[in-house]
């Protein structure tokens, strides 16, 4: 069975400063999200890695983007093919699932061609598009960035951040 990608979608900063996410692999490919805001990336597709020193040149580098400090890296586990997350571009022992269960694998109960993911000031959290913002009827841009932007409000208020 094959490797199934899963792409970025709707994106979430729960932070209270402008986020710059880059896709290493490819550094044209770069989104902006403005503090606690949503944006759509359109399905980028998680880089794939298999170590510290991939994440460190593969990875979606989330950073704060007046500082340029890092705040997380996004990725796919060749291995467990899973999406995770990392603070630390050279810890690999130091990954986090973004979500339980969450695999993009061929031979996981349901693939994900892609999710939403919050970055959040304290953990990530992945949602997979059948939470509400990926309906089969579809949704225009528009309304799934307001379902985006309901979702990260419900979120911050689960951390006890009210906007």
């Amino acid at each position: 069975m094959g490797i199934w990608n899963t792409g970025a979608r709707i994106i979430g900063n729960g932070h209270e400063f402008t986020i710059n996410i880059v896709d290493q692999e490819n550094p044209g490919l770069s989104i902006i999200i403005g503090p606690r805001e949503v944006a759509d990336w359109h399905g980028v597709i998680y880089p794939w890695c298999n170590s510290a020193h991939e994440v460190g040149t593969k990875a979606f580098h989330v950073t704060n983007a007046e500082y340029g400090t890092t705040i997380a890296y996004l990725f796919q586990d060749y291995e467990s093919q899973e999406v995770y997350w990392s603070a630390f571009a050279n810890e690999w022992n130091h990954r986090v699932h973004v979500a339980d269960n969450m695999q993009s694998t061929a031979w996981h109960e349901e693939r994900y061609d892609y999710f939403d993911i919050f970055l959040m000031p304290a953990h990530t959290v992945g949602l997979p598009k059948v939470w509400g913002l990926h309906s089969p009827n579809g949704l225009s841009d528009t309304q799934r960035l307001t379902q985006g932007k309901a979702l990260l409000v419900e979120a911050l208020a689960v951390d006890g951040i009210h906007v």
